[in-house]
């Protein structure tokens, strides 16, 4: 399906689908924007100086939502990266 037409692997076309099962459910109210709250919400985050960091570094492009895109870059940042990736993640939210 997704393979034939993108040229990716059958894997890449999981990986990518759960991405965007994952993108929609914390999208509660389905515009195709994440707002800061949704993102709170669906991660069970506080409202914070931290939440207010993480979500800037998500919102790469300063729109004041997160689209797919970026869910999808920012997600795979961290869940991909390896421990030195982790902590350059963490600098840059502490910074």
């Amino acid at each position: 399906m997704l393979s034939r037409e993108l040229k990716i692997d059958p894997a890449s076309e999981r990986d990518l689908l759960r991405a965007y099962r994952s993108f929609k459910h914390v999208d509660a109210n389905g515009d195709g924007k994440v707002q800061k709250k949704e993102f709170a919400e669906a991660f069970r985050l506080p409202r914070d100086v931290f939440l207010d960091r993480l979500f800037m570094l998500m919102d790469s492009d300063g729109t004041g939502f997160v689209d797919f895109r970026e869910f999808v870059v920012g997600m795979g940042a961290f869940h991909l990266s390896n421990t030195t990736g982790r902590v350059r993640f963490a600098f840059r939210l502490l910074d």
